[in-house]
């Protein structure tokens, strides 16, 4: 191997050690942060800190109403109604809480969703899975960046939701 392709695929590799180890730092500060906050207070901090860990215009978390059929706005940041009420209608939404597994789309008019009241071009849902059942999700849309959401975001994404739902339900 060439020195200049070593020295490259150090660089890259103290890169995502330095990346995770971030990520790792965040999600030890948000679990201790969570442990003595009320669920008001674990909705704000997961909007702001999402807002700002992935760079995104929008952030929003919702919880569904005691039926299962609606969502309500609990916390949100930048483009959002917080009065929507947002029904099984909205299938992008809607799927994500169903399957219990993040979705995201890079691009919303190429999956046919030309006119998407939350999201411009890009949007993340990630539900807020707990022990005994969904409590919502959290929606994030459209990237500073125009970036797509990539897997690790998403996986980042999971893990602070699902300990924010598990704190909430604690």
């Amino acid at each position: 191997m060439h020195p200049a392709d070593i020295r490259t695929d150090l660089e890259l590799t103290v890169r995502e050690l330095s990346d995770t180890y971030e990520e790792l730092s965040l999600l030890y500060k948000l679990l201790d942060r969570f442990s003595g906050m009320d669920v008001d207070e674990i909705s704000e901090h997961v909007v702001e800190e999402t807002l700002n860990t992935l760079a995104v215009k929008t952030s929003a978390l919702l919880f569904t109403d005691e039926n299962n059929e609606q969502l309500y706005t609990k916390s949100f940041r930048g483009k959002w109604d917080k009065n929507i009420i947002i029904t099984r209608e909205d299938k992008i939404i809607w799927d994500a809480i169903d399957r219990k597994k993040p979705i995201a789309f890079c691009k919303l008019s190429d999956a046919g969703y030309t006119d998407y009241a939350y999201a411009e071009n890009s949007i993340l849902v990630c539900p807020l899975v707990g022990k005994a059942k969904v409590l919502g999700a959290l929606i994030l849309a459209d990237r500073i960046s125009d970036n797509e959401f990539y897997s690790n975001d998403i996986k980042l994404i999971t893990a602070i939701t699902s300990h924010a739902a598990l704190s909430i339900e604690n």
